[in-house]
């Protein structure tokens, strides 16, 4: 009789991948603009479509995308690069995703890729070390994955996303990376701003955008002056408006809005040609977005606070916690055992069930002695990356699998 529901049973639990948004283009822009809040819950229920079988979440950032999927052992999980091929077939995808060279894609595979989360959630894998931005973005991509069926509030990834949360409180207050506070793209880019003089209290502030760079950038603009905001998708716009105070521009009146305007910050890759166009000398523009659209427009008096000033505050910022930085990572290496046999442990009931069900007690009584014997080892050897011991319930559970189980 075959064997072949145990013999697939993969010892693989968890895979991740890591997508670069620098090497992408026309990642996840349905409607035109950057990071838009409606991208996390797309992408979540995307991933639920496409990989029924999983345990699913999405996590969407102006820096990576990291899909993560945590698999049924007896569901032939996909894995290494055949995820990629199965994004590219899969219809869901197809309104929310495009151009995803398999360079800019990284997989990591069980506690390489619980170490990776966690380094994501410390800020270690972003431009901004320590940045505290990241932790809100993963517990949000939780809660839109559990929205979208990926996974739910009690499964095993749902509780391992929960548990590196609340690893990073500990990681980053002994490694130091807390001291960082929070210097995200808009914080830096509106600091060099205002030391510049430029970004005075009173200033009258244009801000292009409203995807997750721009109401970052919403939140530390608010208090300076007055500010008024336009986005192609008016429904969003409106959101920040109402959130913060600001006037919404309509379309028509955006160029003479950017003419009065003393700061214009463009916080969406998708520049309105008024924008392009505006005679901007005596003003400064915050040009936040990543390949720098709007650097090429500082003539004629013009300032232009972009990618190239950030980057180099970036850089000073990491080597100014170089210490704090490797202090983390070693912290998060030292706490990665624990964390990926606690997922394995919350695992285990659903091996067994799986196993349960893929052969059925029938099947198994049919079983001859050698065969018998043969699936018992198979899949004790699958239970052995676990390393924990078995609870009395699951071996009651696997004797009648298999017959008693040797210690």
């Amino acid at each position: 009789m075959s064997m072949e529901p145990i013999t697939d049973i993969e010892t693989r639990r968890l895979t991740v991948l890591d997508i670069d948004r620098d090497d992408t283009t026309n990642l996840f822009t349905s409607d035109g603009s950057d990071t838009t809040p409606g991208q996390g819950p797309a992408l979540n229920m995307a991933l639920t479509t496409a990989f029924p079988a999983c345990g699913t979440l999405g996590l969407y950032t102006c820096e990576r995308v990291v899909l993560v999927l945590a698999g049924d052992p007896a569901a032939k999980m996909p894995r290494d690069k055949a995820i990629i091929a199965a994004l590219a077939a899969d219809a869901a995808f197809a309104p929310v995703i495009s151009n995803v060279e398999p360079d800019a894609i990284e997989v990591l595979v069980n506690k390489r890729a619980v170490r990776f989360l966690q380094y994501v959630c410390a800020g270690l894998e972003s431009n901004a070390p320590g940045e505290t931005q990241i932790r809100g973005q993963l517990a949000a991509a939780l809660d839109q994955a559990i929205g979208a069926g990926g996974t739910s509030a009690r499964a095993p990834l749902a509780k391992l996303v929960r548990e590196i949360l609340e690893a990073d409180k500990a990681v980053r207050a002994e490694s130091g990376l807390n001291a960082n506070g929070s210097q995200s793209w808009p914080r830096i880019a509106l600091s060099i701003a205002h030391d510049d003089g430029g970004l005075r209290p009173g200033a009258r502030i244009v801000l292009i955008g409203a995807g997750e760079i721009a109401a970052e950038a919403a939140m530390y603009l608010r208090p300076i002056g007055e500010v008024s905001i336009y986005n192609r998708t008016k429904a969003r716009a409106e959101e920040l408006a109402v959130e913060h105070g600001f006037r919404v521009i309509r379309q028509d009146e955006l160029g003479a809005s950017v003419a009065a305007a003393d700061v214009v910050v463009v916080a969406s890759p998708v520049v309105p040609e008024a924008v392009l166009m505006a005679d901007l000398a005596g003003r400064i523009t915050i040009d936040l977005t990543a390949d720098g659209v709007m650097s090429a427009r500082a003539v004629g008096g013009a300032t232009v606070v972009g990618a190239d000033q950030i980057r180099a505050v970036q850089e000073t910022v990491r080597r100014s916690l170089a210490d704090s930085i490797g202090k983390g990572r070693r912290l998060i290496e030292s706490r990665t055992d624990v964390i990926w046999r606690a997922f394995l442990k919350a695992c285990r009931p659903n091996l067994v069930g799986a196993v349960a069900e893929a052969l059925g007690r029938a099947e198994v009584d049919d079983l001859d002695d050698h065969a018998r014997r043969h699936a018992q080892n198979n899949f004790m050897r699958r239970l052995a990356v676990m390393q924990e011991e078995l609870s009395d319930e699951e071996r009651r559970i696997l004797a009648m699998l298999f017959g008693e189980l040797d210690n």
